[in-house]
């Protein structure tokens, strides 16, 4: 292992393959950036002799089929070594965070198609072992984690235009608008559309208590200092489905060309934390979210 503050990263870490360009006009898209916590112990032990993993999509959280099959090489697989925190009468849990990028853009190859319904679920398998929970660090851990996503929809070059029905606008306690209600995240979240500043339009995460954060942002320095960057999965979208929020800030990719960088830190809302990969990125644009009050509602617009 590589010793380092915060995190320690595993043998098994490597690269994260470069990104290629993005689908063409039209295209859903189809990879992105997960995050998937592992019992420490067994996975070691497993990936003592490994050589890959496959992280599967389940529509329930138990049982089933499932509804996609990524297989992604050790040595493009991202391993952090880390524990949750103690509070009140709660032990702290050993565990090895795992990060990947699925689909065509990322490590597996395969697109990415969520399960029909409104729940997937994700779990991790090492070689031919018996499936690891990718939830490990809550308390209890479910047998998989509820794979976050968000919504999309297809811009077309020749539009139809039907009967216009009403539309919903995201709002903070003040009644300023943040942008249009997107759709649902998970359980609890849902997106909004929002102008960045630099002009370009952002999915962003939202709830009733404020903005929620979603991607990584990475940093070259070990601190979480300097020039923020971002993955460049969708560097050359119209709308950035790519966000993350730290504080007070919004992070989107930028527009610029992706460089290949070795980063040491990351954040994504939950505190600076040790990295140790190289990847395709690009400076992030930042816009201050500080001038929107909770709690958030939507309000139909005629």
């Amino acid at each position: 292992m590589q010793l380092s503050r915060g995190l320690v990263v595993l043998t098994v870490a490597g690269t994260v393959a470069a990104a290629p360009a993005p689908p063409a006009f039209g295209s859903a898209p189809d990879s992105l950036e997960i995050t998937c916590d592992v019992d420490r112990k067994l996975f070691r032990l497993q990936a003592k002799t490994a050589v890959d993993v496959t992280f599967k999509l389940w529509p329930s959280p138990t049982g089933g089929s499932p509804c996609g099959t990524h297989t992604v090489a050790m040595s493009a697989l991202v391993a952090f070594k880390a524990k949750t925190d103690r509070y009140d009468a709660e032990r702290p849990r050993k565990f090895a965070q795992l990060r990947a990028v699925l689909g065509t853009a990322g490590s597996s190859g395969t697109p990415v198609q969520l399960c029909p319904g409104d729940e997937t679920w994700l779990d991790v398998q090492v070689s031919s072992n018996p499936a690891l929970t990718c939830d490990f660090s809550a308390n209890p851990p479910q047998a998989r984690r509820r794979f976050q996503t968000v919504p999309f929809a297809h811009e077309c070059e020749t539009c139809v235009t039907g009967p216009q029905g009403p539309g919903a606008i995201v709002k903070d306690a003040n009644g300023t608008a943040i942008g249009p209600f997107e759709g649902d995240f998970g359980s609890t979240d849902q997106t909004a559309l929002l102008t960045t500043s630099g002009g370009r339009v952002a999915m962003v995460l939202t709830n009733t208590g404020g903005f929620v954060s979603g991607a990584f942002v990475y940093w070259r320095n070990t601190d979480c200092t300097g020039t923020p960057l971002m993955l460049s999965l969708d560097a050359s979208r119209i709308v950035s489905n790519l966000s993350a929020v730290i504080g007070s800030t919004l992070y989107t990719p930028s527009l610029t060309a992706p460089s290949s960088l070795s980063l040491q830190s990351s954040n994504n809302g939950g505190g600076c934390t040790s990295a140790d990969l190289t990847s395709s990125v690009v400076p992030a644009t930042t816009t201050d979210l500080s001038g929107f009050v909770p709690p958030f509602h939507v309000e139909l617009t005629p």
